[in-house]
């Protein structure tokens, strides 16, 4: 993330978000595509 100016973010081939690695680290599409959501019980 401290070598890039843009990120893009990709989920199966399409961008789903691009910005600066702050704005990319807290967008909760990305959160969500990579880390998944909270199951609550």
């Amino acid at each position: 993330m401290e070598l890039c100016d843009i990120v893009q973010t990709l989920v199966f081939g399409e961008v789903i978000a691009e910005g600066t690695p702050d704005i990319i680290q807290n967008d909760p599409q990305v959160i969500e595509a990579y880390l998944g959501t909270e199951v609550e019980t």
